[in-house]
């Protein structure tokens, strides 16, 4: 009888815990949504794999490969024309399929 109380008493602690972290929750969701401005755009789709091109402190095209906020890659040379950059990004489009991993960590 008495280890029966004592798992209903602690049972019933644990709900009451678990209620009292839920409404909390609850209102911190609410606090943050009334921050968030009505007009805002969605966020981008986190998969979204992009190349984005543009220009260097020096005036020379680049680009960098992105898929959501993480950053995949960047070029290391700088293009003085637009079509030159947009060259090397196709030939990465096209070419990576059939590139080859080369493990190095062990040398």
């Amino acid at each position: 009888m008495k280890t029966a109380v004592h798992r209903m008493f602690l049972l019933l602690a644990l709900v009451s815990v678990l209620a009292l972290a839920g409404v909390h929750f609850a209102a911190a969701q609410a606090r943050k949504d009334r921050r968030k401005p009505k007009d805002s755009a969605p966020p981008p789709a986190t998969g979204a794999t992009t190349f984005q091109v543009y220009k260097d402190r020096g005036g020379k095209f680049r680009f960098r490969l992105k898929q959501g906020d993480k950053l995949l890659a960047i070029s290391g040379v700088g293009f003085k024309e637009k079509t030159d950059i947009q060259k090397v990004i196709e030939t990465i489009r096209r070419e990576a399929s059939r590139a080859r991993v080369q493990d190095m960590s062990s040398k």
